[in-house]
């Protein structure tokens, strides 16, 4: 079997995965939350409209605003925590998850803790991040795979990264 140019060991704690997972949800509520929110201030115009037509109180705009506001805040902040945290309980499975990745010259295997190898060639990685404690690859199909920057049992992170430079 081929030598691999890098192994790297990773085990994500809910801090590790919070570091990764609250950039990625966050983009993804806040589409949420301008969606809803554009269809809440369309359903606010119309009851507007009605409001003048029928005569209507200007309290009951005034209620309609603080509703709107509500359920963006709800969607924006308790939902995305709470988000986290679902998928988090789910990965770990009530222990601390643990990732090896192994890289060789034409690809890469991610080995969970659970006997689970997945191989990915280097042309499914569509971007690399880089945060204080992680290098984060993602891949095709919304996968992501978590390195620990300080976790490189061979190699190091400037020869993965010298990898995805070259292709």
């Amino acid at each position: 079997m081929e030598k691999a140019i890098a192994v790297n060991r990773i085990t994500i704690t809910e801090n590790i995965f919070n570091e990764a997972a609250v950039p990625i949800l966050k983009k993804k509520y806040n589409r949420l939350a301008i969606n809803v929110g554009g269809i809440l201030i369309g359903l606010l115009l119309i009851i507007s409209m009605l409001t003048g037509i029928i005569q209507g109180s200007p309290i009951m705009i005034f209620g309609e605003i603080v509703i709107i506001a509500a359920v963006v805040c709800y969607i924006r902040f308790p939902l995305l925590s709470n988000e986290r945290k679902r998928v988090y309980r789910q990965m770990s499975h009530g222990g601390t998850p643990k990732r090896e990745t192994r890289f060789f010259s034409r690809d890469f295997y991610v080995l969970s803790d659970e006997s689970r190898e997945d191989v990915f060639d280097y042309d499914d990685v569509l971007s690399t991040r880089q945060t204080q404690n992680l290098l984060i690859l993602t891949l095709k199909e919304g996968k992501e795979v978590l390195l620990d920057r300080g976790g490189f049992t061979e190699g190091d992170e400037a020869t993965v990264m010298a990898v995805f430079l070259r292709k």
